[in-house]
Parts: structure tokens; C-alpha cells; sequence
């Protein structure tokens, strides 16, 4: 029987995590451009990890929700975190 340790699940979702944020910050570049040209990359992956975070706050740990909270955000101006 396999046995998968906490430690080895928090580096799997450490891993997952970061490659949500890699695509995120590729679905703002793609779809929001006029913004994201003025952002570096840091504050654009600080603005994914952002609508992450108050996503879950709400309760959900969605990709599609962290995506539309970040529409929501960058649609309103708030892309700025």
C-alpha cells in the first residue's frame, strides 16, 4: 500500500499552487494586456496570489473562481493589490 505523508501533500500543493499562479498570470497577460504592461511580473503574481487568498476566505479554492475574481478585479481597477 502507498502511503502519501502530510510533508509530501504540502509540497504537491505547494507545486500545484505554483503552477496555477504561472498559468493565471499567463491568462491576465493574454486577456488583459493594457494592464498587465505597466505590471511586473512579481506584482502580477502578487495580484494572483491576492485573489487566491480571498477566494478561499469566501470559500472556494476554484481555479475558475480565482480566474473571475481576478477578471472582477482587473475589470473595476483594483489590480493594484
Amino acid at each position: 500500500m502507498l502511503v502519501i505523508r502530510d510533508a509530501q501533500m504540502a509540497v504537491f500543493g505547494r507545486t500545484a499552487e505554483a503552477a496555477f499562479c504561472d498559468r493565471a498570470v499567463d491568462y491576465l497577460r493574454r486577456n488583459v494586456p493594457e494592464v498587465c504592461a505597466s505590471m511586473t511580473p512579481e506584482h502580477l503574481l502578487e495580484s494572483v496570489r491576492f485573489a487566491a487568498s480571498r477566494c478561499r476566505s469566501l470559500g472556494s479554492r476554484r481555479e475558475v473562481d480565482v480566474l473571475r475574481y481576478l477578471n472582477l478585479m482587473y475589470e473595476i481597477g483594483r489590480a493594484h493589490v
